[in-house]
């Protein structure tokens, strides 16, 4: 009877170590994987940012463009 406990906790236990294993592999493919996709973050935010850079130019021509059209619009009402 000891010798079935002793084997039936030996069973137990290789099936801990072993599910232990599976955990570890898998936090280290996903520590991998976040890892990667960090790396990539920093270039992904200068992009944006230069996005945001072109359509701020963008915006100030058009808003330069806009003042300019008020003021013609202004001047030929005042011509009529």
């Amino acid at each position: 009877m000891v010798e079935t406990l002793g084997d039936e906790l030996r069973d137990i236990l290789t099936k801990i170590l072993e599910g232990q294993t599976k955990l570890e592999t898998e936090v280290g493919n996903i520590n991998t994987l976040l890892s990667s996709s960090l790396k990539s973050v920093p270039n992904d935010v200068m992009e944006i940012k230069q996005d945001i850079k072109e359509l701020k130019e963008r915006l100030d021509k058009v808003e330069k463009v806009t003042i300019q059209n008020t003021y013609d619009v202004a001047y030929l009402k005042s011509v009529k």
